[in-house]
């Protein structure tokens, strides 16, 4: 149960129990703080000067107190805390732990918003490069099944026709033992790796693929390693 008002919301059900907070205060485990069986026990007044004998009943059941000295009472812990500390109602429960500020649930509130728009970002993220992922992976491999059905065609025998001759000359070029890793390079490397290599002569080229070849892989701008289909 809530109560609503001040900009913010009264939550009597966070409020501690009176025995612990009266115990925190007038010191639990001593012989003089043992409540009666109605829950009222006689301690110190805090509210006036020295107290010699104790003159503050309060209650540990209910948080009710008075003093029979300066004539203080209340019947809750918010009437105690209003009073020693001469605040206000709202001062009293937000002390108690039983004050939700309007701005601090709003800011709880726009948190959790931020939070979960962070995770269907996060889940956006992985979905798109999983897809990125499958779709590299299919087009390296229809790359090489072309390039293997290329060597199909020249392992047939001839006579060709011209549109033999055709897929033959296509096949000449494409079985290039360069392509794939040219491919991988041009398509996947850093974008300094790929300036590179299209600014280089022949040479450099050749042995930029070569060592492509050699390891086997490249690596993209965002770290991630691409195979060389073999």
């Amino acid at each position: 149960m809530s109560c609503v008002g001040y900009l913010g919301h009264y939550r009597p059900e966070r409020l501690p129990l009176p025995r612990h907070y009266y115990a925190g205060i007038f010191g639990a485990g001593t012989r003089r703080f043992r409540p009666s069986h109605k829950g009222w026990i006689q301690v110190s007044c805090c509210f006036h000067g020295r107290d010699r004998h104790p003159s503050l009943s309060v209650n540990v059941q209910t948080g009710a107190f008075q003093c029979f000295s300066c004539g203080v009472k209340g019947g809750s812990l918010i009437d105690f805390v209003m009073l020693r500390d001469t605040c206000d109602f709202k001062q009293a429960a937000r002390r108690l732990g039983a004050w939700d500020d309007l701005a601090t649930r709003a800011a709880r509130l726009e948190n959790e918003r931020e939070w979960h728009e962070r995770q269907r970002q996060r889940e956006r993220i992985e979905r798109a490069q999983i897809a990125l992922a499958q779709m590299e992976h299919a087009l390296r491999t229809e790359c090489r099944d072309r390039i293997h059905g290329c060597d199909r065609v020249l392992s047939t025998p001839g006579p060709w026709d011209e549109a033999q001759r055709g897929r033959a000359h296509a096949a000449c070029v494409l079985r290039d033992e360069y392509l794939l890793p040219q491919y991988t390079l041009l398509s996947f490397a850093a974008m300094a790796e790929r300036s590179r290599y299209i600014l280089a002569d022949r040479d450099v080229r050749a042995a930029t693929l070569f060592a492509v070849r050699l390891a086997g892989g490249i690596r993209t701008d965002d770290g991630r390693w691409i195979e060389v289909l073999q």
